[in-house]
């Protein structure tokens, strides 16, 4: 494929800084708490890369330059190290971790697999500290491993990503990641692959002695910052909003310092141009994308969550766009999370960009994720995308490791993809009227929504399609810009939603998947196949972690999953599926010691969950055509 050259279009691409963007990832990537780095929220480290960026964005010409404080439990990464075997092993760990004693943690290592309660009471951890392999497993997290090693009597954890793991797949490569971490649990560490590859031969040949030791400052209630600035438009009212996250594990110079510099390259770029935008654009950087939460499963996108759930609690039906900006500057397509009803704008943008060659790579689409903080916007009804340029193999190598550091970014790409990024933002100011395709949304449900699934189990669909039809009908014949974003606001409040696994989904789709596994369970069991009714239960909610965990931390992890818990925090905007907990049910039918026999309580059991989640999710189909309803009326009082 041939590689054109890319033509700047615009005095504000021709004027987008390679320089300066590479000054401040450089400047942020020296900031860190330990020879490793660490800049984590709430921490001083975090108040320096804050300093640096407020003066930074007043020195580019930005007004109203401000630090607004986010409450976070900071996370202090100071240094960690695993002695066995006459050798000092270099460490890291995942925030929220607590620390070791001063003087470490001494006692025999043992390697335990994968960590699930068979492993660990099978090797016999009580007293030791355990070696385990987490392959990169979302849903089975190392904190769980670390909760259910605490119950068994374990000292510590020290976690690996061995070969054919989802990340850190380089020689020598520590990982780091948010903990999710349930309070109380032993310290955990994460140590190389490789590393940990020896220790496990050495395991099996005899006793390993071993002393870790891990260093961390928790720092409880106190305030990260977020970062703005602001060009003024021609007009007042309501800001575009771009931003990327200044906080990172290591160096993080991918992740996300080229966020920050591209975001701070655009603002640069239009004031040196002489740009004057229609109406205000504020440029930022969150704090705690990473972490910033102590026990908590919502422990991540705290400062994107906070800014636009309390801070600015108005952006969510005033905001025009919000662009969120990731690790950018590599010689790959071009990533864009978008929903449905901002696609058409997509494409439209990136077809002048790829006449242009500010496409050389291409582009893929996908869909809105929890990874990013472009979620936070989206629930609060705020149109928005995601764009980046990871790669599945920098997600497999640096990502989140000592890796990640200036020398994999490509500063002349980056200037390309930040031209790109000022193109969508300044397309967005000249006509917000056309970022929405607002019937898309309607297509998008009737083709991923799964409603003829629902419709064939016996719950009432037709007043969805019905609404759909009048939303798709009432969008097409036009409506003032106004109309266009409270209807988006509407429809978005209340379908984006996350599923049992943490991670984005339709409002319904949960509470869908609930049903068809209790079905298929009870379907099972009528034959007297517990095995396939075992496996068919644990498809529904989060029981697949029943296998894995022993009931008491099953029940923790639930209860982090239940709205009222302290650290439910984001996921109260979220709109999660009160799924059923079958622990009980599961343990009957896998056989498992002290568990209760089957019988008909199991049918019985099963049968009134299932009755359970189809009342939730008739209530949310209800609740669907309801809000097309309403967002219908809305466009309709605007045309």
């Amino acid at each position: 494929m041939s590689r054109q050259a890319s033509r700047p279009t615009h005095p504000v691409e021709a004027a987008v800084d390679e320089g300066f963007m590479r000054s401040v990832v450089e400047q942020m990537s020296a900031i860190g708490s330990s020879p490793l780095g660490f800049r984590v929220a709430g921490t001083p480290e975090e108040d320096e890369v804050c300093a640096l960026l407020a003066d930074t964005m007043r020195s580019i010409g930005l007004e109203d330059v401000r630090l607004e404080p986010v409450p976070v439990d900071g996370w202090r990464f100071r240094g960690a190290a695993l002695e066995a075997a006459g050798e000092s092993f270099p460490c890291a760990s995942f925030g929220g971790s607590p620390p070791t004693p001063p003087g470490g943690i001494e006692a025999q290592l043992v390697f335990a697999g994968r960590g699930s309660r068979q492993e660990l009471e099978r090797v016999g951890v009580a007293g030791r500290i355990v070696l385990v392999d987490w392959p990169g497993d979302h849903f089975l997290w190392p904190s769980l491993t670390a909760a259910e090693a605490t119950h068994a009597g374990a000292l510590a954890v020290v976690c690996a990503c061995l070969p054919g793991g989802r990340f850190y797949q380089m020689d020598g490569a520590l990982g780091a990641f948010d903990g999710i971490w349930i309070g109380g649990s032993v310290p955990l560490a994460t140590i190389a692959g490789d590393h940990a590859l020896r220790l496990i031969e050495l395991q099996r040949s005899g006793s390993v002695p071993a002393r870790l030791t891990l260093e961390v400052e928790l720092r409880p209630g106190v305030n990260g910052h977020n970062t703005a600035g602001t060009i003024p438009g021609r007009r007042s009212g309501p800001p575009i909003v771009v931003a990327g996250h200044h906080d990172g594990w290591f160096s993080g110079s991918f992740d996300d310092a080229t966020g920050v510099a591209s975001t701070l390259g655009i603002a640069k770029a239009m004031l040196d141009a002489g740009h004057v935008p229609e109406r205000p654009i504020l440029f930022g950087s969150h704090t705690a994308e990473e972490y910033g939460l102590a026990d908590s499963a919502f422990d991540w996108l705290i400062g994107a969550s906070w800014r636009v759930n309390e801070e600015h609690r108005n952006w969510g039906r005033s905001v025009p766009f919000y662009l969120n900006i990731e690790g950018s500057g590599m010689p790959l397509p071009m990533f864009i999370d978008t929903p449905p009803e901002l696609r058409r704008f997509c494409r439209r943008v990136c077809g002048s960009a790829r006449r242009d060659g500010l496409l050389p790579y291409g582009v893929q689409y996908g869909v809105p994720r929890t990874g990013t903080e472009q979620w936070p916007y989206l629930a609060a009804g705020i149109p928005s995308l995601n764009v980046n340029t990871l790669p599945r193999s920098y997600w497999r190598t640096q990502y989140h490791t000592q890796y990640d550091t200036t020398e994999i970014v490509s500063f002349a790409d980056l200037v390309r993809e930040t031209r790109l990024y000022a193109r969508f933002v300044m397309t967005a100011d000249a006509a917000p009227e056309a970022l929405l395709n607002l019937g898309a949304r309607a297509s998008d449900l009737r083709h991923h929504g799964r409603l003829e699934v629902a419709r064939a189990a016996g719950f009432e669909t037709q007043h969805v399609d019905a609404a759909l039809t009048r939303y798709e009908t009432v969008a097409s014949t036009g409506a003032d810009w106004l109309a266009l974003r409270a209807a988006f606001a509407t429809v978005a409040r209340t379908l984006e939603s996350i599923h049992a696994r943490d991670k984005q989904s339709t409002l319904h789709l949960q509470a869908l998947l609930d049903v068809e596994s209790l079905d298929a369970a009870l379907d099972a069991l009528e034959r007297e196949n517990l095995g396939a009714a075992a496996r068919a239960a644990a498809r529904s909610g989060r029981n697949r972690l029943a296998r894995h965990v022993g009931r008491e931390v099953f029940e923790l992890d639930a209860a982090r999953h239940r709205p009222g818990h302290p650290g439910f925090g984001w996921a109260a905007k979220a709109r999660t599926t009160p799924s059923p907990g079958l622990w009980e049910e599961l343990a009957s039918l896998r056989g498992e010691p002290g568990s209760r026999a089957p019988g008909p309580w199991l049918a019985s059991s099963l049968r009134r969950k299932r009755a359970a989640s189809a009342r939730e999710l008739q209530r949310r189909l209800d609740r669907i055509a309801a809000v097309f309803e309403r967002a219908a009326r809305r466009l309709e009082l605007g045309s």
